[in-house]
């Protein structure tokens, strides 16, 4: 009975070890409006293509930012890019992301599939869907509302 319980732990442990890379984190942009968060973030420096804040078709900012520029006391893992949901909530949705060897394709983290820049300022992101059929989702920059392709 001990050792099925044993691997039950162990089991559960795994599962959420490895389940991919969005979980519920400390918000780095609380209290910020979303122009003091460009303010602080994006002006002044040259962004990557797919740093900025994009609408995703819930219409959600998401803030897509090098994941070096957050504060450095906090790990987001080993992530070129974090995405986090703009909310006013104090934990908010933070997924990695990846560069790949393409310039517009990005991974999100493990297993949660892949973004790629369709335009500059079309963001589509793909999972493995259900039953062989993928998932679409995409998403609409707003900020930087210009950007050299």
């Amino acid at each position: 009975m001990n050792k099925r319980i044993l691997i039950i732990k162990l089991v559960i442990m795994l599962v959420l070890i490895f389940t991919g890379t969005a979980y519920a984190e400390d918000n780095p942009f609380q209290g910020l409006t979303q122009e003091q968060v460009i303010q602080k973030y994006f002006e002044g420096r040259q962004l990557d293509t797919i740093e900025g804040i994009w609408l995703n078709d819930d219409w959600k900012p998401q803030i897509v930012i090098k994941s070096n520029l957050i504060d450095p006391s906090k790990k987001y893992g080993d992530y070129d890019y974090i995405m986090v949901e703009y909310s006013s909530k104090s934990t908010t949705k933070i997924e990695g992301i990846n560069k790949t060897e393409y310039s517009s394709c990005f991974r999100i983290g493990a297993w949660h599939g892949g973004l790629r820049l369709t335009s500059v300022t079309t963001l589509m992101r793909n999972s493995g869907g259900y039953y062989g059929t993928p998932l679409y989702r995409f998403y609409t920059r707003i900020y930087p509302s210009e950007m050299k392709s």
